[in-house]
């Protein structure tokens, strides 16, 4: 495939392919794509695929857009807000009420965002009706992150046709939907192909395991048979590839035998446990600087403190997601978290950016600038493509050379 230049009348079709936790040295096993005139490392935000999606699409950091973790305290909210008078409860805390609870709370509340309601697994039960989901909708729906904008607001604002394939409902997704579809005569002007595959696959192998490294060369096989379609239409699309985060190999560490051992009572205080982070809600300013001495002392990670949450942009202007942030670094990642048991967790992310292996990736057929690529640089690099223009003010910038 030649290198074009960018175009941005709309007449050659952008093919955009995300690929969810695809690692930036992973890409060498993806014989198409490395063979792209640019590829490069692509800083990601401290936090997980929730985060990264929304700076990826509205181009602003995550203190700006306000989403870091699935789990928020926001009692106004909460789905669950009709189990308050069933607190005293709490004496029988068990996971089949937490099951219970969710299934019929699934019943009258919908969210269509990627997680819909999950069930909260280890957390106390009389705090469950204190937490909210912070995404309610799909990023590529309506009113995702309102006020802010994303390139699919803008791209309904502005008239612009675009097709979303890998993220249908109730249908084959990610890998098995990108295979089955076929370029249409008269392709859209922005097709975005969606695969969640890889760091599924990771998740419970490893990112390079052979398992992953089948589902790669399927993944760099179909992307390059639909570049080949379109451009046998007479018009050599734009490829632009990326992902949100890296992987690491992790091993799980129990959070709930582990801190009982070093006299840390987690169900003394509200909390949420995610993968490698602890959150706490503690009121008393002493008792919270009490139990960060504690936290650092166990020797696996340390509480994040208020200059460090500036310098990666994930300080809010309250407190939906804690006010105790214990990170925990690698090689540890935590199971028995919110999330249910972590059995088949080989690896895992969240972890600092400064981390080479927490790295994502870049890829297209255009030459980019030269200097470091955010995440949040994706949003104005689509825009630019699409012939819209890029709105001041954003934390990101486009990626192509001499714009």
């Amino acid at each position: 495939m030649t290198t074009p230049s960018p175009a941005s009348d709309g007449v050659r079709p952008i093919l955009a392919v995300f690929l969810d936790g695809l690692g930036a040295d992973a890409i060498e096993r993806m014989p198409f794509l490395a063979r792209q005139p640019t590829i490069r490392r692509m800083r990601t935000e401290l936090g997980y695929s929730i985060t990264c999606h929304a700076s990826m699409y509205t181009g602003l950091r995550p203190d700006r857009h306000g989403l870091w973790f699935v789990w928020q305290r926001r009692p106004e909210r909460s789905p669950f807000r009709w189990l308050r008078p069933f607190r005293f409860l709490d004496a029988i805390d068990n996971l089949p009420m937490h099951v219970v609870a969710t299934k019929i709370t699934r019943r009258f509340v919908r969210t269509t965002s990627w997680f819909g309601l999950p069930y909260p697994v280890h957390v106390r039960w009389r705090d469950i009706p204190d937490l909210d989901i912070a995404e309610r909708t799909l990023w590529t729906e309506p009113g995702y992150l309102a006020p802010a904008e994303t390139i699919f607001d803008r791209m309904r604002a502005s008239g612009v046709k675009f097709e979303v394939v890998g993220m249908e409902r109730g249908r084959a997704v990610g890998l098995a939907a990108i295979e089955a579809w076929r370029p249409p005569a008269e392709p859209s002007p922005f097709t975005l192909l969606f695969a969640g595959d890889v760091d599924h696959g990771s998740h419970a192998h490893g990112q390079g395991s052979m398992e992953v490294t089948e589902l790669l060369a399927r993944l760099d096989g179909v992307i390059e048979r639909h570049a080949a379609d379109l451009s046998r239409s007479g018009r050599e699309p734009i490829l632009v590839v990326w992902s949100d985060h890296g992987h690491h190999d992790v091993r799980r560490l129990n959070p709930l035998t582990f801190l009982k051992e070093r006299g840390i009572d987690l169900n003394r205080h509200a909390h949420v446990i995610d993968t490698n982070f602890i959150r706490f809600w503690v009121d008393d300013p002493d008792e919270r600087g009490r139990l960060g001495e504690a936290l650092d002392g166990l020797g696996i990670g340390h509480v994040l403190t208020e200059a460090e949450l500036g310098a990666y942009r994930v300080k809010m202007p309250d407190d939906r997601y804690g006010n105790v942030i214990f990170y925990v670094e690698l090689p540890y990642a935590l199971s028995h978290t919110i999330w249910g048991f972590g059995r088949r967790l080989a690896s895992g992310h969240g972890y600092l950016p400064d981390h080479p292996g927490s790295d994502a990736v870049f890829v297209s057929n255009l030459a980019a600038r030269e200097g470091q690529l955010d995440l949040v640089d994706i949003a104005p690099s689509l825009l630019e493509l699409l012939g819209l223009a890029v709105q001041p003010g954003l934390d990101g910038r486009s990626a192509w050379a001499g714009r």
